[in-house]
């Protein structure tokens, strides 16, 4: 029993500092020139992989498949949804804020998880139950330098993104106990991250199609003119050199043009 729990307990160690790894290399990724939508898809679809490399293994050595029924299927790759609407909200924090910041509002799960806990099973916490998590939190917090000055000038938008994936990482801790219980962890993981994916390659697909249903800005290089329609609060365009074939350079021209000839050079409205 003391050996399982050491066992149990280097893992979670393990996944733990994980979290710290990934942000500076997801950080990377972006530096490197990829979107947080292309993040989000090649780690579900990763992750998937590696499921299904060691379920094959697995089945090498004589393992049986277990056999899922359609509710069974379904609750898993519902938690596979959540799973991928944590890791978006997460990644998306990532672009706004810096890793410091953005590890230390996913780790707010560790006390979001004692009241789910307390709400749903009416359970109070265990007195080292609550002490681990006043130290996780105490700890992440100083570490991240939410204290200083600077905290006031990050973004809004970035901060409710990281509190909201920590509130789907509680979810999927609180489910993830419940659903598929006796279940071989790597069928079961394998079934997750489908549904994880089906989600991850979705998202570029839907933020694609509501760019493209908006209205866009039309270049028209042999005539020198441009066609501006509004999109939202914002139009987009882009400064033409018809005559001479220069390459085109995009922006963002907030105006409320609908429908009216521009003319490019002169980049007045006429």
């Amino acid at each position: 029993m003391e050996k399982n729990t050491l066992r149990y307990s280097g893992i979670v160690f393990l996944a733990g500092a994980s979290y710290g790894a990934q942000a500076t290399t997801v950080k990377i990724t972006y530096a490197a020139g990829f979107t947080w939508t292309q993040v989000v898809a090649s780690q579900a679809l990763f992750a998937a992989l590696l499921f299904a490399v060691a379920l094959l293994v697995q089945r090498a050595r004589g393992k049986r498949l277990v056999p899922l029924s359609l509710k069974q299927t379904i609750a898993l790759l519902a938690l596979g949804l959540n799973t991928c609407i944590g890791t978006v909200l997460y990644n998306y924090a990532l672009t706004l804020l810096p890793v410091s910041v953005a590890i230390t509002l996913l780790f707010q799960f560790t006390w979001m998880g004692i009241v789910v806990q307390l709400v749903v099973m009416r359970r109070r916490p265990r007195a080292a139950e609550a002490a681990a998590a006043a130290v996780i939190l105490g700890g992440t917090l100083m570490a991240s330098g939410m204290f200083s000055e600077s905290v006031g000038a990050l973004d809004p938008v970035g901060i409710a993104c990281g509190l909201l994936s920590a509130v789907s990482c509680t979810f999927f801790m609180f489910f993830s106990s419940r659903v598929g219980r006796g279940m071989p962890s790597v069928q079961r993981g394998l079934v997750v991250c489908l549904g994880a994916c089906a989600l991850g390659f979705a998202v570029p697909r839907l933020l694609r199609k509501r760019r493209s249903a908006g209205r866009h800005l039309e270049v028209r290089p042999r005539s020198g003119t441009m066609r501006a329609v509004r999109a939202g609060s914002a139009v987009r365009h882009r400064h033409a050199a018809p005559d001479t074939g220069a390459g085109c350079h995009h922006g963002i021209l907030r105006a409320s043009l609908r429908h009216r000839p521009v003319d490019a050079r002169a980049g007045r409205a006429g």
